[in-house]
C-alpha cells in the first residue's frame, strides 16, 4: 500500500511539472539592433463561462506613412505567455497593434458501422476554430509607440470584450478586418440578406473592458516578463 502511494504520489508530481513546463521564444536576439515589442491582453467572449481568454497572436502593423490605416500588411506576433505577447526583432520603427486571435481545438465524433467482418468508422466534426478581435480607433492610437533597438518597448494592458456585428464596427476595426479578411464584411451582408436575419461572425469588434497604459503598466509586465525569458539572451533587456 506504502508503494502504491508513492509511485501515485510520484506520478503526479511528474505531470505537474510537466504540464507546468513551457517552451520559451522561438526567436534569440539579432546579431545587432534586436527589438523586443509587448502587449498584455485578454479577450472577453460573450456569455463566457470561463473568464476571459489569452491571445495565441496579436496582429501589429508598421506605421510607414502616419497614417493608422495601413496598407502595408500586418505582422504575426512571434511568441506568446499567458496574456502577454510579443513581437520580437522587429524592424525598428512606429507600430500599432490591430487585432487578438485565439483558437479552440475540438475532437470529431467516430461512429462505427459493422457489417459481416468489415467495420467502417467516420469520424464527423472536430476541427480548429480561430477567433479574431478588431481593436477599436482608442486602443489602435493607444498602443501606438516607437519601437527602439536593443530596449523593450511596451505597448499596454487591454481586456476586450468580444461583440459580433460588422456595422458596429468603427472604421478602423472594418478596415483591418478587411485586410485580413477581404471581402468578408460584404460576404457576411449577403448572406445575412439571402437567409433574412444576421449570421454568426468569425470576426469580433473589441471593446474596452479596461486599459492601463504603457506607462503604468510598464512595472508590473516587466516583473512579469523577466520570467517568460528566465536564462535566454533576452533577459538582458530586463537588466
Amino acid at each position: 500500500m506504502k508503494l502504491r502511494t508513492l509511485t501515485f504520489g510520484l506520478i503526479l508530481i511528474a505531470v505537474s511539472l510537466s504540464a507546468g513546463c513551457k517552451s520559451g521564444p522561438p526567436v534569440m536576439p539579432a546579431a545587432e539592433n534586436s527589438t523586443l515589442l509587448a502587449i498584455q491582453l485578454e479577450l472577453a467572449p460573450p456569455l463566457s463561462l470561463f473568464g476571459n481568454k489569452e491571445p495565441e497572436k496579436v496582429f501589429f502593423v508598421r506605421v510607414l506613412d502616419d497614417n493608422l490605416m495601413s496598407r502595408h500588411g500586418m505582422i504575426e506576433s512571434t511568441w506568446a505567455r499567458d496574456n502577454r505577447v510579443y513581437l520580437l526583432n522587429a524592424e525598428p520603427g512606429v507600430y500599432i497593434a490591430v487585432a487578438g486571435q485565439y483558437s479552440i481545438t475540438t475532437e470529431g465524433q467516430t461512429t462505427s458501422t459493422t457489417s459481416g467482418n468489415v467495420t467502417v468508422s467516420t469520424t464527423t466534426g472536430g476541427g480548429t476554430n480561430y477567433y479574431t478581435t478588431f481593436f477599436p480607433e482608442e486602443v489602435v492610437q493607444n498602443t501606438r509607440i516607437v519601437v527602439e533597438p536593443n530596449k523593450v518597448t511596451f505597448m499596454g494592458k487591454y481586456v476586450l470584450g468580444m461583440e459580433q456585428g460588422y456595422d458596429s464596427m468603427d472604421e478602423m476595426q472594418k478596415h483591418y478586418v478587411e485586410q485580413m479578411f477581404p471581402g468578408a464584411i460584404q460576404a457576411a451582408a449577403n448572406r445575412s440578406a439571402a437567409m433574412g436575419f444576421l449570421t454568426a461572425q468569425p470576426h469580433y469588434r473589441g471593446v474596452v473592458k479596461s486599459q492601463i497604459l504603457p506607462a503604468d503598466g510598464m512595472a508590473q509586465f516587466t516583473s512579469l516578463a523577466r520570467g517568460d525569458f528566465g536564462e535566454t539572451p533576452w533577459s538582458a533587456f530586463f537588466n
